[in-house]
């Protein structure tokens, strides 16, 4: 446990080859289980390593198949590299895994908004502030994915959305079209 603890100590410093260095050797104990393995994915993910990203997580969830946040991480090394139905998958089953994690729940929607032929619809009691970031959220995922005029339709909404002036929203707006002019 020294090991993960100097590993991810580490990895939040950026030394990511002290990181990778004590996880390695974390790795090699089973008592260590499968957060060593996580963080030699995610240090992959930083080095754009795919297939060693995937090794990695592959044997963290074979050390512990109902791992959320080893699926969520799963998920957001897919989502890097443009997979959005990987990502998806990844989260959903880290959601049904952990239900009540709510960073976890924010990260399938954001994949299902991306995916989605519509923008998010109000909920049922949501704020004009939750809607509009989440209308900003459909938009950079749209953008993305390579939609301008949903990227656009987002973004013009979620400025709409708010009682006051939603700056974020309105400057992913103007990104685009500043670039076109």
């Amino acid at each position: 446990m020294l090991l993960v603890g100097a590993a991810t100590a580490a990895a939040r410093l950026g030394l990511d080859a002290n990181a990778e260095r004590f996880a390695r050797r974390a790795a090699k104990t089973t008592s260590a289980g499968c957060q060593p393995l996580n963080l030699l994915g995610v240090l992959a993910d930083r080095r754009h390593d795919w297939a060693e990203a995937d090794r990695a997580y592959a044997e963290a969830l074979r050390r512990a198949p109902d791992n959320a946040s080893v699926l969520n991480n799963w998920g957001w090394s897919r989502l890097g590299r443009g997979e959005w139905l990987e990502a998806r998958q990844a989260f959903a089953r880290a959601a049904a895994i952990d239900p009540a994690n709510r960073v976890i729940a924010n990260n399938l929607e954001l994949v299902r908004a991306g995916l989605a032929n519509e923008l998010p619809h109000r909920r049922t009691g949501e704020n004009n502030d939750d809607f509009a970031a989440r209308l900003n959220d459909a938009g950079v995922t749209a953008r993305l994915l390579g939609d301008e005029t949903r990227a656009t339709a987002a973004f013009t909404l979620a400025v709409q959305a708010r009682d006051r002036w939603y700056e974020r929203a309105y400057n992913n707006l103007g990104s685009r079209q500043t670039a076109a002019r």
